[in-house]
């Protein structure tokens, strides 16, 4: 329990802080909404992990990394699983929900979502996975989330890329 709670600590304050500031911006306090906002808020946690068991069942099962991950599900060994991805996760080649091509697909999904009014659930999840996304991002400072560019990205350019997302993010919170 102590491995999840390390691991997922701050993701699950953002997922926390996100939740409350939606209810409060949206302000509609019926307890379904409640409900259905924290709901989407805490799904969003473990949404960026899920690419490494995609990676290690069907992108590239014959890797090491696939094959130890998939023994430690197997032994039904989640604790074992967790901290094996967060100290072998970069082995994971070519990550798809951590470049950024996802998350200005995400961005356009959010926005689509906070301008059509749909429920609770939906606006949620995807305002606050952007927001993981880009936590995870500024975490990690990797530019291979820059994999489906073919060139090294200058600290300038990545900071100016964070902090574009971060204002686009933060309008889009508040458009709720």
């Amino acid at each position: 329990m102590l491995t999840f709670l390390k691991h997922y600590k701050i993701n699950l304050a953002i997922a926390l802080v996100m939740a409350v500031a939606i209810i409060i911006i949206r302000g509609d306090y019926a307890l379904i909404t409640i409900i259905l906002t924290l709901v989407a808020a805490k799904l969003t946690v473990f949404f960026f992990d899920l690419e490494f068991i995609f990676y290690a069942y069907f992108a590239e099962p014959n890797t090491t990394f696939s094959t130890s991950l998939r023994t430690l599900f197997s032994q039904k060994n989640y604790v074992g699983a967790i901290s094996f991805i967060e100290a072998h996760g970069s082995d994971a080649k070519n990550p798809i929900l951590r470049s950024a091509l996802f998350q200005i697909l995400l961005i356009v999904i959010a926005a689509y979502l906070v301008f059509s009014k749909v429920g609770p659930f939906g606006v949620t999840f995807a305002v606050t996975l952007l927001a993981q996304s880009i936590y995870l991002g500024w975490e990690r400072r990797h530019l291979d989330w820059f994999w489906n560019v073919k060139m090294t990205l200058t600290n300038n350019v990545y900071y100016f890329y964070f902090g574009v997302i971060s204002v686009i993010s933060v309008f889009l919170l508040l458009s709720i």
